[in-house]
């Protein structure tokens, strides 16, 4: 019974903490696609979204795909890849 209350315990803080650095990654995002800058910051970011295991509770909790969609429509963020793709 000790493992699993561990187990379970150790779950809640290990989800604080994924959840706790997704709005830190949003928080980034947010102040990359207003700045119209940090390409590779944002790439970075996006990289590690993609290696967090994410569930609907996190992106409900943290909204993060309304960021990540507001950083796909920007402008700057299409001319990037226009720029990158070009070459």
């Amino acid at each position: 019974t000790c493992i699993v209350e561990v187990r379970a315990a150790w779950g809640r803080v290990s989800r604080g903490l994924t959840v706790e650095e997704v709005f830190i990654i949003r928080q980034k995002l947010e102040k990359i696609t207003k700045s119209g800058g940090g390409h590779d910051q944002a790439l970075d970011l996006l990289e590690r979204l993609g290696e967090i295991d994410m569930n609907f509770e996190i992106l409900k909790e943290t909204m993060i795909g309304f960021t990540v969609h507001a950083l796909k429509k920007s402008i700057w963020w299409r001319n990037y890849f226009e720029i990158k793709n070009s070459h």
